[in-house]
């Protein structure tokens, strides 16, 4: 599951936000709170920091009946150089942190690609990273409901902060003629949302491959390069070949993607779901896949069944 760091004062602001129960409150404020505090009871290994020995009646509440999530308390955060975290940093984690300074909160998120709340917006944050107020199906063109339907900006817009990715797919490249279509608008998708450079690990099956590429993933990996449709400076990519069939995934540091099929021109609308690891059963669904993934690669090593960069953060998946 998920690993969250919070400050003691956004825990204390956010356990005195707790709004009056329904016909009273709302209900949008009832389930933002609700949501929150089952995140952090229940679906979230926790580190409070910079407590003082404050005295809080939900302290107690938030430390018992976890029910297989674990919470540590903290007298001090200490701070990374630069609000850099090192290379070692587990790439699962959420930090709601107390910074004051505006320039130091900018320097989080620009500096690493995780997910950061600040006092200032961690309300804000839970509902994106939640996706409580966000629609969690796309359709593609072809789909009756307009407000739900697939565009690569939208899809852009709902992607939560990655250092990783990976995806695994045996179509995306079977076609010569659609691959600036297709993996081109996924890769223009995820260089837009990306905060840094990030590794991007392609699983598929060569002999599903254009036959222009010959069963090669060389030959694709440098047309892909000659075309100039990876942007070394946005992107470390690498590629797996398998034969075990899969279903087709995209995975990230915080939400899992589902694509149906690849948006494309055909009549069969397409729907792409979106799952997010705050959700404790999406995380376990990601991790069961993810271990596969792993076991995947780790045969690709030994048979030199690969090629550039597979090193991902997400192999591993705790």
């Amino acid at each position: 599951m998920l690993n969250t760091v919070i400050d003691y004062s956004i825990f204390e602001h956010f356990t005195k936000s707790q709004t009056a129960q329904i016909p009273i409150g709302s209900e949008e404020d009832n389930e933002y709170w609700n949501s929150f505090w089952k995140f952090l009871k229940l679906g979230s290994n926790v580190i409070l920091t910079n407590y003082g020995k404050q005295q809080n009646i939900f302290l107690n509440t938030l430390t018992t009946g976890r029910k297989g999530t674990t919470i540590k308390i903290e007298d001090t955060f200490k701070k990374p150089h630069k609000c850099k975290f090192p290379k070692n940093q587990d790439i699962q984690t959420v930090f709601f942190l107390d910074e004051q300074s505006d320039s130091e909160k900018v320097k989080y998120r620009k500096n690493n690609g995780f997910l950061f709340g600040f006092l200032n917006d961690y309300k804000e944050v839970w509902n994106k990273i939640s996706f409580l107020n966000n629609e969690t199906v796309l359709h593609d063109r072809k789909s009756a409901i307009d407000v739900k339907k697939f565009t690569w900006d939208k899809f852009s817009e709902l992607l939560l902060p990655f250092t990783d990715v990976i995806l695994r797919d045996d179509f995306l490249f079977k076609d010569i003629n659609e691959i600036e279509n297709r993996f081109g608008n996924i890769i223009k998708a995820l260089d837009k949302a990306s905060i840094q450079k990030y590794n991007l690990l392609i699983i598929l099956n060569k002999y599903k491959l254009d036959q222009g590429f010959d069963k090669n993933i060389d030959n694709l990996y440098q047309y892909l390069k000659n075309e100039k449709l990876i942007n070394p400076n946005k992107v470390n990519i690498g590629f797996v070949h398998t034969a075990k069939e899969h279903d087709r995934y995209t995975f990230f540091n915080y939400l899992e993607v589902g694509f149906g099929k690849i948006p494309d021109s055909s009549n069969k609308p397409t729907k792409i779901t979106f799952n997010p690891y705050v959700l404790n059963d999406n995380y376990l669904d990601a991790k069961i896949v993810l271990d596969d993934l792993e076991n995947i690669v780790g045969n690709a090593k030994k048979n030199g069944e690969f090629i550039g960069n597979i090193e991902n953060r997400l192999l591993g998946f705790e």
